[in-house]
């Protein structure tokens, strides 16, 4: 079961301070942590990959890191400099991995298909020996479907 956070309004401590209490094993001290940087985190991480979601998994990737080595902290530099270095790796890493697999940038299904001549379509018409309004057609109903068919699966 999902844990939900709720923040807490009264919360005026440090972060060096949160992050003694985390270590004593305050779970909601780390919750409060998470709030207050969360956004940060996506931001940096959104900065360097440009994709909602990569970027949303980097912030929380960094989140579980530090949870998991809040006892190694030293505290010879703030935490924020801390979190901004954990997200720059993995957002690194998260970049090297797509880079190695192939993938450049998301795909969007509303973006079209055509280049700014219109050459795609043109080459597709061609080779389907049919119009250029038939391919944009079919690349349309192709795009609903695959919508309809991934709506299905979520």
């Amino acid at each position: 079961m999902e844990r939900v956070i709720q923040p807490d309004a009264e919360s005026t401590a440090s972060d060096q301070e949160l992050l003694d209490r985390c270590r004593a094993g305050d779970e909601k001290a780390f919750d409060d942590l998470v709030l207050r940087h969360q956004q940060r985190a996506f931001n940096v991480a959104f900065q360097l990959l440009r994709n909602h979601e990569d970027a949303t998994e980097v912030a929380q990737d960094a989140f579980v890191r530090i949870y998991r080595s809040v006892e190694g902290f030293r505290g010879e530099c703030e935490f924020t400099t801390w979190l901004h270095r954990i997200v720059v790796n993995l957002a690194h890493n998260k970049h090297r991995w797509w880079k190695r697999r192939g993938r450049q940038a998301s795909v969007s299904l509303d973006n079209p298909v055509e280049s700014a001549d219109g050459e795609v379509p043109l080459q597709v018409a061609a080779v389907l020996e049919c119009s250029i309004g038939t391919v944009k057609s079919r690349i349309a109903r192709a795009r609903d479907a695959l919508r309809e068919s991934l709506k299905d699966e979520a």
